[in-house]
């Protein structure tokens, strides 16, 4: 996590000094944000179309440890709030975790599908004519975002941020080609993280395996 981000540091500079002259714009210019939709909790079913509620919005991957479902007849219903892989979320209350230093945001993966997107949650929607999926995310893990946003949320008991001024925080737009060699980087990154990830999981197992028997 911490290469990949000196990466972008690295490619794009240093987003409040800009020293590489890139463009700077209001992200709202370059990606929408959509705020969740206000399913009342009567409608709740044992099985079904997943929520995606605050609780389940932590750091890279949705935390499924509690789920609340919808009927699945939702998901065309509200169709305008259903999720896609690679849809990058964040939490609009108590958007910061203290311990990592960074915004909840998230990356919708194949398996947290079908689901739907709840109030207090929000979607980015980027122009990839713009911005690439994979510069923004990591515009959003960034310490200058980061900041912006305690900044925002920090006037309140609740912690809370709104769309609105989520898209009013400046955000450098560097040229396309530069922002999907990133990309290539940081998907060899992730692999790689993945592979270590899986061995570590593996040799967890034999060790377990080991004290069974020993």
């Amino acid at each position: 996590d911490e290469l990949t981000q000196s990466l972008f540091l690295e490619m794009f500079g240093d987003p409040v000094t800009n020293p590489m002259g890139w463009e700077r714009t209001k992200l709202g210019k370059v990606c929408r944000v959509q705020g969740g939709f206000s399913f009342k909790s009567k409608d709740f079913v044992t099985d079904g179309t997943k929520l995606v509620k605050i609780a389940n919005v932590h750091f890279e991957n949705l935390n499924w440890s509690e789920v609340d479902h919808l009927p699945e007849e939702y998901l065309s219903k509200y169709s305008s709030f259903a999720l896609k892989t690679g849809d990058i979320l964040m939490a609009l209350t108590r958007p910061i975790i203290k311990s990592l230093g960074s915004v909840k945001a998230v990356t919708v993966q194949m398996n947290d599908l079908p689901a739907l997107l709840n109030q207090r949650v929000g979607r980015f929607n980027p122009n990839t004519n713009k911005i690439t999926k994979s510069y923004l995310l990591r515009f959003i893990y960034s310490d200058y975002f980061k900041n912006k946003i305690e900044k925002y949320s920090s006037t309140s008991l609740q912690p809370n941020v709104s769309t609105k001024q989520i898209e009013d925080v400046d955000i450098l737009v560097p040229s396309l080609a530069l922002q999907n060699q990133f990309t290539e980087y940081a998907q060899t990154i992730e692999e790689q993280k993945t592979i270590v990830q899986e061995s570590q999981k593996r040799s967890k197992e034999l060790f377990n395996s080991l004290l069974q028997k020993a």
